[in-house]
């Protein structure tokens, strides 16, 4: 049996997420709490606020893409806190959504999601949060959620 190809969609989301600083460009937060661009992360450590948003702020990705991307993202280990503020409502929309070992993905990452109507969401192992976290108060009255947290572990220190 022959393997088939790669859809072009999955190319082109390899592609985004392979050069990444070419769609989305980093900023940090500065003293006075205002957003600065960047060139690169590399130059600050991890004490600093990060994020990432669209270089074209007007971009809006539909359903199926925005949820791909996010998938791709989750696949090749790039999702995290910074990383979500791509997926902004103004931005994308998610309804079904599945984190998979993102234990970089924290309660102020999730609160990025919290802008969407999520019907389906998926947290699995996830180190950095709690399942009061994930849920908070939004969705403690969605009568049509599906929520699945295998081996969802709170890190005790």
């Amino acid at each position: 049996m022959f393997e088939s190809p790669n859809t072009l969609e999955e190319l082109c989301l390899d592609t985004i997420c392979e050069n990444m600083l070419t769609y989305i460009e980093p900023q940090i937060e500065t003293k006075e709490g205002w957003w600065e661009k960047i060139e690169s992360t590399d130059d600050y450590d991890d004490e600093i606020e990060k994020r990432y948003i669209f270089r074209d702020p007007e971009i809006f990705l539909i359903n199926e893409i925005s949820e791909k991307l996010m998938e791709k993202f989750v696949e090749k280990r790039l999702l995290c806190d910074a990383t979500l503020n791509i997926f902004t409502e103004s931005n994308t929309k998610l309804r079904n959504v599945k984190l998979k070992n993102c234990g970089k993905v924290s309660k102020k990452g999730m609160h990025i999601l919290k802008q969407h109507k999520i019907v389906d969401l998926e947290c699995v192992n996830l180190k950095n949060i709690s399942i009061g976290q994930i849920l908070g108060k939004k969705y403690m009255f969605l009568p049509k959620i599906y929520l699945n947290l295998s081996t969802l572990f709170r890190l005790f220190k």
